[in-house]
């Protein structure tokens, strides 16, 4: 959609520099932009900007740690319905002819990283794996696990497993071991969605921090752009 596409970028600008910020006291956070007319910006700061994380994901604890998502005609779960070493996995049972399902993670990867798991894609069904929305893994059968490794580069990705029904499903799909090398692990907290064309907005620290950070993404109404970080900065204490 061309409209998507001329999504304007926002860089933060301000604060940047040890001392800008107090605890308690109001700030002025600044971004520039190649479009500002009719563009509201969404304002988010972290108090831990640059934390990051290595990912290792073998579900036996029941759970995963990660912010997975699961839509379409039945839940993808995590159980012991088939695991890789006879443990846990993150399955999907009951689809039948023409059904779909996925389970999606997005991370923001933070250096150059490799991206690692496994798969086992049922009997009868097939499984495909993309990332942001480009195809890596092509639709596959079959219930022997397999292996399925990348590197990417800093960014934020959106990791995309997609079941496909051919059939009543005879064997669950499923990944397992699922790694990345350092993802960030920043918690945001929003701090202003702006009027129209705004290139400001006021952020009241809450605490001391040597890592503070700003993200802000541009808002039409309609296409969200993609979230760009600013340099960390330090927050002194009141």
């Amino acid at each position: 959609d061309a409209e998507a596409a001329l999504t304007p970028i926002a860089t933060p600008t301000a604060p940047t520099a040890a001392g800008a910020a107090r605890a308690g006291a109001p700030v002025s956070v600044g971004w520039s932009a190649n479009l500002t007319q009719g563009q509201r910006f969404q304002v988010e700061a972290s108090t831990n900007a640059t934390a990051t994380v290595a990912v290792v994901e073998d579900f036996e604890s029941g759970r995963a740690s990660r912010a997975f998502t699961t839509s379409g005609d039945q839940p993808w779960k995590i159980d012991a319905s088939v695991g890789r070493d006879g443990g846990k996995s993150f399955n999907l049972s009951g689809l039948t002819s023409e059904q779909q399902s996925r389970l999606e993670l997005t991370e923001t990867i933070t250096e150059p990283t490799e991206v690692a798991f496994t798969y086992n894609s049922g009997a009868s069904d097939e499984l495909s794996f993309f990332i942001n929305r480009e195809l890596q893994q092509a639709p596959s059968t079959g219930t022997d696990w397999r292996d399925f490794t990348t590197t990417l580069q800093p960014g934020t990705y959106t990791f995309t497993w997609l079941a496909a029904g051919k059939s009543r499903q005879k064997s669950p799909i499923a990944i397992d071991n699922f790694r990345i090398g350092s993802v960030s692990d920043a918690k945001w907290t929003p701090v202003a969605t702006t009027a129209p064309g705004a290139t400001q907005a006021s952020w009241t620290p809450g605490g001391a921090t040597a890592d503070a950070g700003i993200r802000v993404r541009a808002d039409n109404g309609r296409f969200q752009g993609d979230w760009v970080q600013g340099p960390s900065f330090a927050v002194a204490d009141a």
